[in-house]
């Protein structure tokens, strides 16, 4: 394999991994070439490596937008195998109902392009119901998608995977361990309960993929790694315990690169049990919310939105092994100029009289940056990001950018000027940064 690269959001999700996604997948595909397709081999694979319908990559499609789910960012090349892997957390009936979606618009997806891993865990009817509550809390913790639920039974080691769920007697089987007591009221039995799968479990048996050996047989130039949410939400590393329920910065493969996204600002859903340090005045939030379409593209509820923060994301940074920065959405940040207001980016944090300007041990504890006062540098606002052609940042926005690198210690490879796939401006290889003296020594 020619190269292995992770892309991987830096702040809360919503970083706009998947149009990063969609432009580092058609560059691989026009770098590649296709001398082993008839042999059902692809040249270029994009592996999901973890979190589940929870998150959505939002992708631009034959100017169509597309939201995906589950299904990894190069199911629109033909030349691209995509794998869901052991990681996630799969729920059938909305997989399926995404892949056939999907296959209505015309786009071809076939055992030949698409594996899910046999080992993947299994998100069930109860496990939505039981995640009800969480979504209904007036400021929610969760999207309602059944992930913590399911991680609980993964972990405690009574989940069910896909390859027992493809099987309805073994599933039955497992629904009995897991309901030693009887099964939810909806079902009159385990045997009944999974015999409601049976149309997703003939629908999804086709896909069906040992991870280790689908990349042994795919990708074989390169090989894309597809974070779901953002590293300050890694169930292990990130604001816990607001976070998600699986890990994002655990790659099943060690890439040769690890490339992080982020918002020139930040966005966060779902403030339940975190805090979110450098969110915006109340009024000025609701003024841009709308403006920059800063709602959930799982839930549609409104994101709280702040300044980027430039503490969380050298950490983040750092605990993720990055080499290089790709932003996204400065072109937003125009709108700051009409309402005569300047751009600011959090440089430390101010706790009981005391400054800090990186993370701290202390920071894991989960009550103590509820206590924190952002510390801001502000910048003059920029009517227009770039100059005219879009290939090259104003002053003031050039100003700004270069702050951020300094502040999180990072260049930025690529910067995204709009919503498509090629509104972007590229400063290095993403595929050669080895080459351009980006990587760790």
């Amino acid at each position: 394999m020619e190269k292995e690269i992770a892309f991987i959001g830096l702040q809360w999700g919503d970083e706009g991994k998947g149009k990063v996604l969609h432009y580092a997948v058609s560059e691989a595909v026009q770098r590649s070439s296709f001398d082993n397709q008839f042999l059902g081999i692809s040249p270029v694979a994009v592996e999901r490596y973890q979190g589940g319908g929870n998150a959505g990559h939002t992708i631009y499609y034959k100017d169509v937008k597309q939201v995906l789910h589950y299904i990894p960012s190069g199911i629109f090349f033909p030349e691209v195998y995509n794998l869901c892997s052991a990681g996630m957390y799969l729920e059938p009936r909305k997989l399926m109902k995404e892949i056939q979606g999907l296959q209505q618009q015309g786009v071809s997806i076939n055992s030949q392009n698409l594996g899910i891993a046999a080992n993947a865990h299994i998100t069930l009817d109860h496990h939505l119901l039981d995640d009800e509550k969480d979504l209904m809390k007036p400021v929610h913790t969760s999207t309602g998608n059944g992930i913590k639920p399911t991680a609980v039974d993964k972990y405690g080691r009574v989940g069910l995977r896909l390859i027992e769920f493809l099987e309805r007697k073994v599933m039955a089987d497992g629904l009995k361990r897991m309901f030693p007591e009887g099964v939810p009221a909806r079902y009159e039995s385990p045997e009944q309960y999974a015999h409601s799968y049976e149309q997703e479990r003939e629908f999804l048996a086709q896909f069906l993929v040992q991870d280790h050996r689908a990349r042994q047989q795919q990708g074989q130039q390169y090989w894309l790694l597809e974070g779901a949410q953002g590293v300050m939400l890694d169930v292990d590393v990130g604001n816990y315990p607001g976070v998600t329920s699986s890990h994002v910065i655990h790659f099943p493969v060690r890439p040769d690169s690890v490339i992080g996204v982020v918002k020139l600002y930040c966005s966060s859903v779902g403030l339940g049990d975190r805090p979110f340090v450098s969110q915006l005045p109340a009024e000025l939030e609701d003024k841009v919310r709308r403006e920059w379409g800063e709602f959930g593209a799982t839930t549609g509820r409104p994101r709280a939105v702040g300044w980027f923060d430039a503490v969380a994301a050298r950490y983040a940074a750092e605990v993720a092994g990055v080499e290089g920065l790709v932003g996204t959405c400065g072109d937003r940040l125009e709108t700051l100029a009409r309402l005569e207001v300047k751009p600011e980016i959090v440089v430390a944090y101010e706790i009981e009289g005391r400054k800090y300007d990186q993370w701290e041990v202390m920071f894991h504890r989960r009550d103590v940056l509820y206590k924190a006062r952002p510390i801001t540098e502000k910048f003059e606002p920029w009517k227009k990001f770039t100059e005219p052609g879009g290939k090259v940042l104003t002053p003031a926005a050039q100003r700004y950018v270069s702050r951020i690198e300094q502040l999180v210690g990072k260049r930025f490879c690529l910067l995204g000027t709009g919503a498509k796939e090629q509104e972007m401006i590229v400063y290095h290889d993403i595929f050669e940064l080895e080459n351009e003296g980006m990587l760790r020594k």
